[in-house]
């Protein structure tokens, strides 16, 4: 895949589902690797099939080993306008 493509993830995968083994879901990933873009894309497709809580639990979720959740990778990163958006969606700043 070249640098700038996009994954098209067909409707019938909820994205809440798609976690690893080390419980880091597509969220985590995108918020860690600074992927604005990719964040913004996840967060509307959240918007589009969750409820507000599901959202907010969503971006809660935890790390296995760690127990970071996006909130930790976009301070880590010194995202604001992300940490701004994942706050106003419920993200929990004592986690």
């Amino acid at each position: 895949m070249s640098k700038g493509s996009t994954v098209d993830i067909p409707n019938r995968i909820k994205i809440k589902e798609l976690v690893d083994h080390e419980g880091f879901t597509l969220l985590h990933m995108a918020v860690f690797k600074n992927k604005t873009k990719c964040f913004e894309v996840l967060m509307g497709r959240a918007d589009n099939e969750m409820e507000q809580q599901e959202i907010t639990d969503w971006i809660n979720m935890q790390t296995i080993k760690d127990k970071f959740a996006a909130i930790h990778y976009a301070s880590f990163r010194g995202n604001v306008d992300i940490c701004q958006t994942l706050m106003d969606n419920g993200a929990e700043n004592t986690l």
